[in-house]
């Protein structure tokens, strides 16, 4: 990773399990009192029948590759290529299996208080799966998940993309920990139509992520462009001024603010 006092830049291609987060120490380059992040790098299915919640944070599942089975609520979801699972403080879940080879990108928001609290093996753990798997998976969760327990979002659906999907005012799904936008674009003609003027600009409290999942985007960062190339994240801290200026094409991504506040101040 590049560690510089205005930026993070960390190189996740060869990266498994949790890589940034609270436990890793105040003065370590990976610490973050309010992200956990994970990532399984094109593994095989795993099942966990310790089910568990959060007491702070919520999780979220993001799935690039393969499928992850998770129950959440008692509710079996099947969480395809290029979808999402929210998942509330509070709320039971765990994966339950999934198909193929698995690349995901697992985050906990907020993170450093939070306490995971593991409910006991549940009997007929196996007979349970079997059961709900046979009955079939949930294929549209968001309109059965309970709002304050969760939410699913299918990725490749053009009303989830290039826009804010997570966060405050105008979103599919409506928190105040944080917020989340997923960036599908093929061609800059395409940005050109989706996009809003990005402004020079900082946030007085919050946290921005730009990750890049394919090809790469370039952020001015107070006064050096930052290269962010596939499979990178860009971490760039409160206080300091930033401009996305451009994407190669086809571009994938996603861009991240924790916490979310109304604290964007434009310079430009």
């Amino acid at each position: 990773m590049i560690l510089m006092t205005d930026y993070e830049l960390y190189n996740l291609n060869e990266m498994n399990g949790w890589i940034i987060g609270p436990e890793f120490g105040i003065n370590t380059p990976y610490y973050s009192s309010l992200f956990n992040l994970g990532r399984t790098n094109y593994l095989s299915p795993w099942k966990d029948p310790m089910f568990h919640y959060h007491t702070k944070s919520i999780e979220i599942y993001l799935v690039l590759h393969g499928e992850l089975w998770i129950i959440i609520d008692e509710i079996a979801v099947k969480l395809k290529e290029k979808s999402m699972l929210l998942v509330q403080p509070g709320v039971f879940h765990a994966v339950i299996g999934g198909k193929g080879t698995i690349q995901h990108l697992g985050m906990k928001i907020p993170s450093k208080e939070d306490k995971k609290i593991i409910k006991e093996k549940i009997d007929d753990y196996e007979k349970i799966i079997e059961n709900i798997t046979k009955s079939g998976f949930n294929q549209s969760p968001y309109r059965q998940l309970d709002p304050n327990h969760g939410f699913v979002a299918d990725l490749k659906d053009e009303s989830n993309i290039n826009c804010w999907l997570i966060g405050l005012w105008d979103v599919q799904y409506e928190t105040e920990k944080f917020c989340f936008a997923y960036i599908n674009l093929e061609t800059l003609e395409e940005k050109n139509d989706h996009s809003h003027q990005d402004h020079l600009h900082y946030h007085t409290e919050s946290t921005e992520w730009y990750f890049t999942f394919k090809n790469s985007q370039e952020i001015f960062v107070k006064d050096k462009i930052v290269k962010v190339p596939e499979r990178y994240l860009l971490k760039i801290p409160k206080g300091v001024p930033h401009k996305q200026l451009s994407l190669s094409f086809p571009f994938e991504g996603a861009t991240i603010r924790t916490p979310i506040l109304d604290d964007k101040i434009k310079l430009n």
